[in-house]
C-alpha cells in the first residue's frame, strides 16, 4: 500500500533564500526554519524550546520561495512533498 508523508512546519526563516542553479539549469535554494515551542514542565513552569530546519527546495518552489521571502518572515507558502528526504533537524546539535 502507498503511503503519503505531510509535514507541515511553522516558524520564522533564519536565513534569506538565495537562488542557484545547478548544471543542468535546474532551481534550488536552501532555507532555513526556526520553529518555536512552548510547552509546561512537570513543575508547571513554561519552557521555550526552539527547533532549527533546514529545507531544500528545488524547481518552481525555490523561485517562489527567492521571490516572496526573506529573512525573519513567516514562510507564508504551502510546500508539500510525497517524501520528505531532505529534511535534516537541528536541536542544539546536529541528530543524524
Amino acid at each position: 500500500m502507498a503511503s503519503f508523508n505531510r509535514v507541515v512546519l511553522m516558524g520564522n526563516l533564519t536565513r534569506a533564500p538565495e537562488l542557484r542553479q545547478i548544471p543542468s539549469g535546474l532551481a534550488v535554494t536552501d532555507i532555513g526554519l526556526a520553529v518555536n515551542d512552548r510547552r509546561k514542565s512537570a513543575t508547571g513552569e513554561w519552557l521555550d524550546e526552539v527547533t532549527f530546519v533546514d529545507i531544500t527546495l528545488w524547481g518552481r518552489q525555490a523561485e517562489i520561495a527567492c521571490e516572496y521571502t526573506s529573512k525573519g518572515s513567516p514562510p507564508n507558502c504551502h510546500l508539500e512533498e510525497h517524501s520528505v528526504t531532505n529534511l535534516l533537524i537541528l536541536k542544539r546539535e546536529c541528530l543524524m
